[in-house]
């Protein structure tokens, strides 16, 4: 019942967002507290029930010591944070991180439980709900073009493009990319026929084109070209250079719209982030960066005095409230010793995935690669489908 109410509010998306002063919050964050307070109950004292997990984990990775030295130092950067009242929105990131993590957990352990007695636990939710996102996609597509009006409640002024129930067509292409890429996988574990393998196929190629969203489409390729090099069957490596001329010849050729978004040559959405850089980001190391440059040029000292508030009026931003590149980030928030403990860590759990499975390796590396460019792993729909998508695909044994 509760984890329904989540998956509903989850394939809803932002149209379920209630805003406040400071941020926003969703009906599925009250659910999943519902559901974690269930299972903390329903744990017990003797036997957590965590032993599947933890065995799963010590099988890709034995050994954490790299972890716990960069927990250590997350741990401190809250601290950190925590002591200073201008850092405040940076403590709701982490704990909204920490928070949905939390979940993740008990649902892999709660499917585990389910899929010994459940047939319904042993199928792919997480492709389902990013299936209904693909397919609000072309309804909101076709009845709801123009989204410019949506610019005054805070979001970018879309015209032409497929944004679905998350009003981004950065996420929404994201999450289709991930979604082509899982298809892959079930086309073997389930026996699906051909005309409908790909009837499903060209229905995510087509909904992706649509999105005109360079860094999903750059997502999708690699991991179609990852697909293309690392696939285990002769068909299955066919299919992905099959898939990538596909995609290549539908953005080619689909409709584009007269607007800024449509055009794949644009540069409006970098100098939105520019501004976005300047007003949201600049103030907070406005001080920092003082220090660090030391003397400057007359030029760089006027940009450095300007007031953030005077900053804000050039435009509003649409943008999220820190930075859109994941490393500068995790730099912002956890300092330079933070990137480079997330680096090798990166670096290790890759490893670990490609020996172990490469369908999540391929998720992993399209995630790194979008998040240049977007604040992706921070988005809290994408955060949850995304790592929920990633455990099913673990926990279903899938891979290609």
């Amino acid at each position: 019942m509760i984890l329904g109410l989540i998956f509903i509010s989850l394939a809803l998306g932002q149209l379920t967002r209630f805003n406040f002063i400071s941020g926003a919050i969703y009906p599925h964050d009250f659910f999943i507290a519902i559901f974690l307070l269930i299972e903390a109950f329903r744990i017990n004292k003797n036997k957590l029930g965590f032993g599947h997990l933890k065995q799963q984990i010590e099988k890709i990775g034995p050994s954490f010591r790299l972890e716990a030295v960069a927990l250590f130092w997350l741990l401190i950067s809250l601290i950190y944070h925590s002591l200073l009242p201008a850092h405040n929105l940076a403590l709701i990131y982490d704990g909204r991180i920490f928070y949905y993590s939390l979940f993740i957990i008990a649902l892999v352990r709660r499917r585990r439980i389910w899929s010994k007695r459940l047939s319904l636990a042993r199928y792919p939710w997480f492709f389902g709900l990013i299936s209904f996102i693909t397919l609000f996609g072309f309804i909101q597509y076709k009845f709801f073009y123009d989204l410019r009006l949506l610019f005054f409640l805070g979001w970018d002024d879309h015209l032409g493009r497929l944004v679905s129930t998350l009003l981004d067509p950065n996420f929404a292409g994201f999450l289709i990319a991930i979604g082509l890429i899982y298809w892959q996988s079930l086309r073997f574990k389930y026996k699906i026929q051909f005309w409908f393998y790909w009837f499903v196929n060209a229905i995510f190629v087509l909904a992706l084109s649509l999105t005109f969203s360079r860094a999903s489409y750059l997502a999708a390729l690699l991991g179609l070209t990852f697909l293309t090099f690392l696939g285990r069957r002769r068909r299955l490596r066919t299919t992905g250079g099959l898939l990538i001329a596909l995609l290549i010849l539908t953005i080619v050729f689909v409709p584009k719209p007269k607007s800024e978004g449509g055009n794949l040559w644009r540069t409006a959405s970098i100098k939105a982030r520019i501004i976005h850089d300047v007003t949201i980001v600049m103030p907070s190391w406005r001080n920092q960066l003082k220090q660090q440059l030391g003397p400057q040029p007359k030029e760089t000292k006027t940009a450095l005095a300007i007031p953030a508030t005077s900053l804000t009026k050039i435009l509003p931003t649409t943008h999220a409230q820190e930075p859109n590149n994941l490393e500068v980030f995790i730099y912002q928030q956890t300092g330079l010793l933070g990137l480079i403990l997330f680096l090798l860590l990166l670096l290790k759990w890759s490893k670990r995935l490609y020996q172990y499975n490469h369908l999540d390796f391929i998720f992993l590396m399209m995630l790194f690669l979008h998040t240049q460019f977007n604040n992706t792993a921070l988005e809290p729909f994408v955060f949850l489908i995304f790592w929920g998508t990633f455990t099913e695909a673990l926990g279903l044994k899938l891979n290609i």
